[in-house]
């Protein structure tokens, strides 16, 4: 229930400079609600990559306050690639009215097409199945949403306190 910490945005907001983490600035659509557990362990560190509006200054104050948990993301860079969009991928699953945070989920996700069943995730290239499968080659990783993450170390502590 606690955010997570922000050393990095924390220090860009003190110098006054706009930022925001991706996290705070896209929701999950409506209808991708029951999604939503795999959508947030797709993410997984980038809910904390921190979008700047000055990039070249935020770059010099990262490198001053190093975060391994945010990671910049360099806009100019970001506006140079062409995302592969796909329509009824993963990104159409969220919503955002910040432009740099669409543009960074049009990378990440614009490609990935949420299917229900393994057996569907060959007819993709990327693709997330409903019961945490993502293929994303040349990997298949099995996302565990950070709940059930937390719900397995607390049963752990219980079992070791037993």
């Amino acid at each position: 229930g606690h955010a997570a910490p922000s050393p990095l945005l924390n220090a860009l907001k003190a110098r006054a400079q706009r930022a925001v983490a991706l996290g705070r600035v896209i929701e999950v659509k409506p209808e991708a609600e029951t999604w939503w557990p795999l959508l947030e362990a797709i993410l997984g560190q980038n809910r904390q990559a921190i979008l700047a509006e000055d990039f070249q200054s935020a770059w010099e104050v990262a490198q001053k306050n190093p975060s391994a948990t945010e990671p910049l993301i360099n806009t100019e860079e970001l506006s140079a690639l062409r995302p592969n969009l796909k329509k009824g991928s993963v990104r159409d699953m969220f919503e955002t009215r910040n432009a740099e945070a669409a543009k960074w989920l049009n990378v990440l996700l614009g490609d990935v097409m949420p299917v229900k069943k393994t057996s569907q995730m060959t007819a993709h290239e990327r693709a997330l199945s409903v019961d945490g499968w993502f293929k994303d080659p040349p990997r298949r990783v099995k996302l565990v949403p950070e709940k059930e993450l937390t719900l397995g170390e607390e049963g752990l502590r219980r079992l070791g306190d037993a």
